[in-house]
Parts: C-alpha cells; structure tokens; sequence
C-alpha cells in the first residue's frame, strides 16, 4: 500500500508540474471541437447521417455492438483502452504531435451524433442522457490519454532537439502511471456504466 501511494503521489506531482497545462489545453481544445462538429452536423445534415451511419458499422464489426444493438462492457473497455493507448503511442513520433489526431476524430463523432439525433426529432436532453452517465468517466480518459501523447510528443520532441539527458525514464515512469492509476480505472468504471445504467437512465428520457 505504501507503495501505491508514493505511486499516486508522483503522479500527481508529475500533473502540477509538467502534465497539467497538456490536459488544460487538450480539454479546452476538445470541447471546442465538439461544438464546431456540432454546429457543422447542423448545417451539413446528409454528410453527419453519412458519418454517423460508417462509425455505426464499425462498432458492430469491432463486437463492441451485439446484433441487438446492447452493449458489452468488455468489448467495450478493450476498444476503448485500445484507443487511448494508441492516442499515448502516437507521441513516440517526435515534431507532429500526432496525437491530436485521434482527439478530433473523437470530437467529430461526438458532434456529429449529436446533431444527427437532434435533427432525428431527439432533444439535445434526451442525447446527454445518454451519453453523461458513462462520458463523466470516459471522456476524462480520453483527454488524459490524448495529454499523455502531447506530453510524451513534446519530451522527446525537446529530447531530439537539446540532446537533454536522464529526462526520458522520467517522464516515461509518470506516462505509466497515469496511465495504469488513472486512464485504466476511468474506462472500467465507463464501460460498466454504459453497459448497464447508461440504458436504463436513457429509458427515463424516451
């Protein structure tokens, strides 16, 4: 246990002192996007549909959809912890902070659903109801995942540049906790959430 804890406590400190301005920036930016995709989904309504109707295909050949259309939360988690991971390993490619790739496909799909449901006769209520439950969780990963990769682009971005040395251990050691102390448990917590309340608080809305 004390272990755990000095694990957390650098954690932490690695937030305050380096990853915290990423997450700040990468929140910022990602709830801007949504907005935009939104807005776009809006005045754009044949190419949201179009959009909507691929992601749709993907999530029931990736087995994250039964046929029924119902959730499962394994497939569900790995799919996501798959995702974010990716997010992170996208910053071992120094100079194009590739990361930022992946948060605003996230932030389309998102916006996009959003406004596709909207114009379907689906008040924008009834659409965070069914999305809140599970997002309260999932989308702080999400962001915390993409913050890791920026974080990780710029360290070996200013790694390739200044030569500097005994910083990479470092900063790889605090990539992994955070990762494994916080990224992983949101997106259990999420994945059990949208698989079994998500549905029944949505019922409450339809």
């Amino acid at each position: 246990m004390e272990w755990l804890s000095a694990q957390r406590q650098a954690a932490h400190r690695f937030f305050r002192e380096q990853y915290g301005r990423f997450v700040r920036t990468t929140a910022i930016v990602f709830i801007a996007l949504i907005l935009l995709t939104f807005a776009a989904g809006m005045l754009l309504p044949r190419q949201a549909e179009a959009i909507v109707d691929m992601f749709s295909r993907f999530m029931y050949e990736s087995g994250v959809l039964d046929t029924d259309g119902s959730v499962q939360a394994a497939a569900l988690f790995l799919s996501n912890l798959r995702a974010v991971a990716l997010g992170v390993l996208y910053g071992l490619i120094p100079f194009l902070f590739l990361p930022a790739l992946p948060l605003g496909i996230n932030a389309m799909v998102i916006g996009l659903f959003a406004s596709y449901y909207v114009q379907n006769g689906m008040s924008l209520l009834t659409f965070l109801a069914g999305v809140l439950p599970h997002g309260i969780f999932e989308l702080p990963a999400l962001v915390l995942g993409i913050a890791l990769g920026l974080c990780l682009c710029r360290g070996l971005t200013d790694y390739v540049r200044k030569n500097t040395k005994g910083v990479m251990v470092p900063l790889f050691l605090n990539l992994a906790r955070v990762f494994l102390l916080w990224i992983v448990p949101l997106l259990a917590v999420a994945a059990i959430i949208e698989t079994y309340i998500t549905p029944v608080i949505l019922q409450w809305f339809i």
